[in-house]
């Protein structure tokens, strides 16, 4: 069974509505890294591409010591700063390499590279009062602050870490 083992914030922006803009209010940015365990052997786990391949590898070169997978995965939370004006309903996108695409087209933003910079496009999920939040998993995105990804460990009986190398050049998780 998966566990939440930590969640720490990054960086909160406000993120004011646009003057004449329908805004149900001012938006909050919360950037943050959430730790989640993974055990590899749970039953409802045995579907995640590649794990009993990498399980296997990795138990074969460290005779058989049992392990437990560590995700530190970039997050975002896009938020109604009033509680009370949000609609209560919350889209949550596990990204594909890094970029927000749910995020463009709810707010009919054109697609292309991500940035940095947070676009509004036409704000519909800022008028609906809707939260948005985004979730990074894959350990092979290019080094930029604005892609959401993962760094992947694993600890072995003896406390021994790993980083994400050994997934990447074993048998990759993603």
């Amino acid at each position: 069974m998966e566990n939440i083992e930590d969640f720490i914030i990054n960086s909160r922006v406000l993120l004011e509505a646009p003057e004449n803009s329908n805004w149900v209010c001012n938006y909050e940015q919360i950037k943050g890294t959430l730790t989640i365990i993974i055990d590899p052997l749970a039953q409802n786990n045995q579907r995640i591409a590649g794990l009993k391949q990498f399980i296997n590898s990795f138990n074969n070169e460290n005779n058989n010591c049992s392990i437990k997978i560590k995700a530190q995965c970039d997050i975002i939370i896009i938020c109604p700063i009033d509680h009370n004006k949000s609609n209560g309903t919350a889209i949550f996108e596990i990204v594909n390499r890094g970029a927000m695409l749910l995020w463009n087209l709810f707010n009919n933003i054109p697609l292309s590279r991500p940035t940095e910079i947070v676009n509004f496009g036409d704000s519909f999920l800022m008028q609906q009062g809707f939260t948005y939040i985004a979730f990074g998993w894959q350990t092979d995105l290019q080094l930029r602050p604005f892609l959401l990804k993962a760094n992947i460990k694993i600890e072995n009986n003896n406390n021994n870490l790993n980083n994400n190398n050994n997934l990447n050049n074993n048998n990759n998780l993603n």
